[in-house]
């Protein structure tokens, strides 16, 4: 329905909704609400037509066949995997996580603790230090 998502998004020009809500970043980010750039990350889409009109055009057009072909090709892929995901992930369970683990030759999982979905606001520095690690990793041979 025309103008939905838009209606549903009025309550996050509202700091207190933006931060604590389960329907906004209150259930995404752990710490530091305070610190995210939350009102950054709403205002163009409640500011301007252009971008709510673009955004609702992206998300029409999501089919799920990409999603299927994304999935399959990751099930040969050969490229060296990290997925880092958070702990305490209140939209993503953890079995997520280890169903894509599992399903990527080679794909190694690490687990951030006291952090939720967002877990480059919550915990920035051990994201880093994973993705630097990694990206420092000789590439191992695939099973």
């Amino acid at each position: 329905m025309p103008g939905l998502l838009t209606l549903a998004l009025q309550g996050m020009r509202f700091d207190l909704l933006r931060r604590r809500s389960p329907m906004a970043f209150g259930w995404l980010i752990k710490h530091d609400l305070k610190g995210a750039p939350l009102e950054e990350w709403m205002r163009p889409f409640l500011s301007d037509r252009g971008i709510r009109r673009d955004t609702v055009k992206v998300l029409r057009g999501i089919d799920p066949r990409y999603t299927i072909e994304a999935a399959d090709r990751l099930r040969t892929s050969d490229r060296p995997t990290l997925i880092a995901w958070a702990e305490e992930d209140r939209f993503f369970k953890l079995s997520f996580a280890e169903r894509l683990a599992a399903s990527i030759p080679g794909a190694r999982l690490e687990l951030i603790p006291d952090s939720y979905t967002f877990v480059s606001e919550d915990q920035p520095e051990r994201l880093a230090e994973l993705i630097a690690a990694f990206s420092r990793e000789p590439n191992p041979p695939h099973p």
